[in-house]
């Protein structure tokens, strides 16, 4: 028998009772921190743990988008090869080491910005028929996200590749039916392909969605996160909400292009429990960019109405990957929600309407036609 099994033998008692309070130990560990520690701080040490063995989620795709950037702006041709090379070596690294789209939203907002960085470097290299294979291929495993389809077609225009263009256009254009930048770049395909009954078919989709859709949000409110868990998100460089959202209310039908309102209703801030400042999101539906935040008013309640200073740091806006017809829009106060009655937020969106050059495309369409459609 070996020394090292004898020994094991001969202390077999005390041992089995270290490893008897070894496990009790473990398991009321377990049981406390599943009992007592915050979810904020819980799902902060989460996705600090999983920012650490996952490369940091989004840093390395940041760091990639920094040295492309670098390369666009560089005079010399050989430290712009170089830097290109880097960007694309480190997008690829990050691709491989994630081969599939993960059900987690944060990494696969990371997966879609990587993929169309990786295109846009591709682009870069004069080889826009590769770029448009890695969006295609992301694009049918995220099949609701209108932007990557829209990369796609554009992608493979500059190909030369206009059926396959107006291929990706049109799978763009049903998922964002009222969104100008894709219709009328689908129009332009179109037109080149001198596909006229389709020209009249997209306008005619679009004028019909454009009075449809128009804008709606859902109003949350709720705590800010911890501080640890914000610190930790921000570190990790995820692009999402930090606060922690329990009541909301949806608005329907609200204004587009001029200056618009949303006001939260009386019973939404009513018997609030919860501590931390108040956060507030908006989630619009069928507002795809440019939106503007104008000004926040607030109202304690005692009657004092308020405005507050919005800045970079308190206003964040972002897409969540998985459609992109979603426009999130954070607000970060530092106001004690059991002190506020009701706010307001006032906001702008850019109209919907087609180009003169569109309009153009779609009145010669007719005109091919007979004027009859």
């Amino acid at each position: 028998m070996s020394p090292l099994r004898v020994f094991l033998w001969r202390r077999r008692r005390p041992l089995a009772a270290l490893y008897l309070v070894v496990l009790l130990i473990a398991v009321g560990v377990v049981y406390g921190y599943a009992r007592y520690v915050p979810d904020s701080i819980d799902t902060g040490l989460t996705v600090a743990v999983r920012s650490t063995f996952w490369h940091d989620t989004f840093r390395e795709v940041q760091r990639a988008r920094i040295d492309f950037d670098k390369s666009q702006n560089a005079t010399d041709p050989a430290e712009r090869t170089r830097l290109l090379r880097n960007a694309r070596q480190r997008v690829e690294m990050f691709l491989g080491e994630h081969p599939s789209v993960q059900p987690d939203r944060l990494y696969t907002q990371a997966i879609v910005a990587a993929t169309e960085l990786l295109s846009e470097i591709h682009i870069a290299r004069g080889k826009p028929s590769r770029a448009a294979r890695v969006l295609e291929a992301l694009a049918d495993r995220v099949p609701l996200n209108y932007r990557l389809r829209q990369l796609e077609a554009e992608a493979k225009v500059a190909a030369g590749d206009l059926g396959g263009a107006a291929d990706a256009f049109r799978d763009s254009f049903k998922l964002a039916l009222n969104h100008p930048d894709v219709a009328e770049s689908y129009l332009e395909v179109l037109a080149e392909l001198a596909r006229f009954e389709d020209v009249v078919w997209v306008a005619d989709q679009f004028e019909r969605a454009v009075r449809r859709g128009a804008p709606s949000v859902e109003l949350k409110v709720g705590p800010a996160r911890s501080g640890l868990q914000r610190r930790v998100l921000d570190l990790s460089g995820v692009p999402v909400e930090h606060g922690s959202y329990s009541r909301s209310v949806t608005f329907y039908n609200l204004g587009r292009g001029a200056r618009s309102t949303v006001s939260s209703p009386p019973d939404l801030l009513a018997d609030w429990d919860s501590g931390g400042p108040l956060f507030v999101q908006l989630r619009f539906e069928s507002v795809y960019e440019q939106l503007e935040v104008l000004e926040f008013r607030y109202w304690t309640r005692d009657g004092k109405r308020s405005t507050l200073v919005l800045g970079a740091d308190s206003v964040r806006t972002f897409h969540r990957p998985h459609s992109g017809v979603e426009y999130y829009v954070e607000i970060r106060t530092d106001l004690d929600p059991s002190t506020v009655a009701r706010f307001e937020v006032d906001y702008r969106t850019p109209t919907q309407k087609l180009s003169s050059d569109a309009e153009a495309i779609v009145a010669k369409a007719r005109a091919n036609l007979g004027g009859g459609r």
